[in-house]
């Protein structure tokens, strides 16, 4: 349980720290954002022309793509 709430502390000034430059903060959540819609859109071009690559499909993308982030 300590360490439940020794993670959630360090949550919680990471956050803040990151929230003391606002509009920073704000603009890198939003070009994350288009990183991962571009990075989806890639991915869905790709495997529309190619339905597999060795066995790799879209799905397979996606939950690799899941747990790695």
């Amino acid at each position: 349980m300590k360490n439940i709430k020794f993670l959630f502390a360090l949550w919680k000034a990471n956050l803040q720290a990151a929230l003391e430059f606002r509009a920073a903060f704000l603009t890198q959540i939003i070009f994350m954002m288009i990183n991962n819609g571009a990075y989806f859109m890639f991915w869905f071009l790709y495997f529309d022309k190619f339905k597999n690559v060795r066995g790799w499909t879209l799905q397979d993308m996606m939950l690799l793509y899941g747990i790695a982030a």
